[in-house]
């Protein structure tokens, strides 16, 4: 998957958490996850996302095929749904600790286990610290690919923060990392922009072939 931007984030996991917390809700107009991404409690960082970034969000979230406009649309406001975990739609099949894990890191950044057990009270009820870090240990060993990351360990904390790979990290996350390490990390490989031109010139031609057709 590419990796998303902060926007996208912060759309998806709106959506995310809403579905869970406030299921009478969901799914969401465009309205409405404009003030779920601007909430200034339980985000970090807050943000004020104006309607035409979520909308942009939310079109390409729909490119990468982890979100879809509601097909039951019954009222005049297109209302919106997540396809990032539950089968048969979902990409991944998470179960509710993993979802609430990766919720709560999509809307608030790196987080110890502690306070991951917090956050994330409204959407899955742990046990125990143990029990989020089998958590993340489950999502770090996630195959083909890993989906979280252990952070070195920060001045002044007992225990080490995690983050979650599917987007943009920022260098407060990392404090001990150089910014350029960041940067890579962050960053398509080569390879991968490679196939996205060739992909895209072959769209292009491809278009170019019907807008002939057609003029003929």
């Amino acid at each position: 998957m590419d990796p998303l931007s902060t926007v996208e984030l912060r759309v998806l996991g709106a959506l995310l958490e809403k579905a869970v917390t406030t299921p009478d809700q969901y799914p969401m107009t465009v309205n409405a996850l404009v003030s779920a991404a601007n909430q200034k409690s339980s985000r970090d960082p807050v943000m004020t996302l104006s309607e035409g970034e979520v909308k942009g969000a939310l079109q390409t979230l729909e490119t990468k095929l982890l979100v879809s406009a509601d097909p039951n649309l019954r009222g005049r406001a297109e209302k919106y749904l997540q396809r990032f975990c539950k089968p048969p739609f979902g990409v991944y099949d998470f179960d509710d600790s993993q979802y609430a894990v990766l919720t709560v890191l999509m809307l608030r950044g790196p987080a110890t286990p502690g306070e991951l057990r917090t956050r994330t009270d409204r959407l899955h009820k742990f046990s125990d610290n143990q029990a989020v870090v089998d958590t993340l240990s489950s999502l770090r060993d996630w195959t083909p690919d890993p989906l979280v990351v252990e952070l070195p360990r920060e001045a002044n904390r007992r225990d080490n923060r995690w983050a979650q790979l599917f987007g943009e990290v920022t260098q407060g996350s990392q404090p001990d990392q150089p910014a350029q390490q960041l940067t890579q990390q962050t960053q398509p490989s080569p390879n991968r922009i490679d196939a996205l031109e060739q992909r895209v010139a072959a769209l292009e031609a491809a278009l170019k072939a019907l807008q002939s057709a057609a003029g003929d």
